[in-house]
């Protein structure tokens, strides 16, 4: 099962409803609603149902449009399960709005697996260095280099990969 607000729903002044897709006995998507060409998938609940907040702040500080873009709950690393390929696979583009720490480049990684034919990209900030300069945790050196090594045949996570190794710092995006 997976949680969408999609696209096509963003006509209505409120924001959209969520739809629910479910996989019938036979293993395939059944959803009310047309997919849109692109994706924005949400690593957290909070920010999938906090929406109004996540929109703007993904508008403002990543600099990613919204408009014509199906908005999905990742559920943790369930979005990249082998039962979600048929749907994902209807999108051209699937952005990607993850933690960044060694959870989110691992769903990040899957995704790009199960889907190799999907343009990604792997949403960040514009003032990400400066938020990560505020953060006083550090990842475990073993996580940080099963990250790296993970993200490295993958263009769409060099820029947050080289982000990772120059600061070491996890950080989570919740409204």
């Amino acid at each position: 099962m997976l949680i969408v607000r999609p696209a096509a729903a963003r006509t209505d002044a409120e924001a959209p409803h969520p739809q629910v897709v479910v996989l019938n006995k036979d293993g395939e998507a059944e959803y009310p609603f047309a997919p849109a060409k692109r994706a924005l998938i949400i690593e957290s609940l909070n920010n999938f149902l906090v929406y109004d907040p996540t929109e703007e702040f993904i508008e403002r500080y990543c600099k990613f449009a919204l408009n014509d873009t199906d908005v999905i709950y990742a559920n943790g690393r369930r979005i990249s399960s082998v039962q979600h390929h048929d749907f994902l696979q209807a999108y051209e583009s699937i952005a990607l709005w993850l933690s960044f720490d060694l959870g989110g480049f691992d769903i990040a990684v899957k995704l790009a697996q199960l889907l190799p034919q999907t343009n990604f990209s792997f949403l960040l900030p514009h003032d990400i260095e400066d938020r990560l300069e505020s953060v006083n945790q550090r990842l475990p050196v073993n996580q940080l280099y099963l990250l790296l090594a993970a993200a490295r045949p993958y263009p769409f996570l060099a820029e947050a990969a080289q982000l990772m190794a120059k600061y070491n710092r996890p950080l989570k995006f919740v409204f």
